[in-house]
């Protein structure tokens, strides 16, 4: 899954335990904090008094839904994580937070950003080779 449905795919990586591999590409693993890093967040944080426990309090009614919330269901060799060094829609640390939270499985970095992979070829050759060693393909 790419963008949103990174985040689906890293989400289901973590709930349900009957999928074969997960491919995420720039994924996020905190809405609130995605959100809280845009001009949102700034208003916030001029705004709101105590923006510390209201950025505590939007994780915890995401913490359900957030993919830093579950463990890895499956093996962490049929996971791999894509993320764009440029990319400030998801920001890359969300995709190193996940690595670090799974037990470092494979990750790919894109020299590009979120909408525009400069190496695109390169990540979909990575893909390809991940693919062929699950013997997905």
């Amino acid at each position: 899954g790419y963008s949103w449905g990174g985040y689906h795919s890293a989400l289901l990586a973590g709930i349900e335990p009957n999928i074969d591999y997960a491919i995420p590409v720039s994924s996020v693993v905190s809405i609130a904090d995605v959100m809280m890093g845009w001009k949102f967040g700034a208003y916030v944080r001029r705004t709101v008094p105590d923006y510390g426990e209201v950025l505590r309090k939007m994780r915890r009614m995401i913490a359900v839904h957030a993919p830093i919330s579950h463990q890895l269901q499956l093996p962490r060799e049929n996971v791999m994580l894509v993320a764009a060094v440029g990319d400030r829609i998801a920001p890359p640390v969300h995709t190193e937070l996940l690595w670090e939270h799974w037990g470092r499985p494979k990750l790919v970095w894109s020299r590009g950003a979120h909408v525009l992979y400069y190496d695109k070829s390169r990540i979909l050759a990575q893909k390809l080779k991940f693919l062929k060693r699950l013997d997905i393909l």
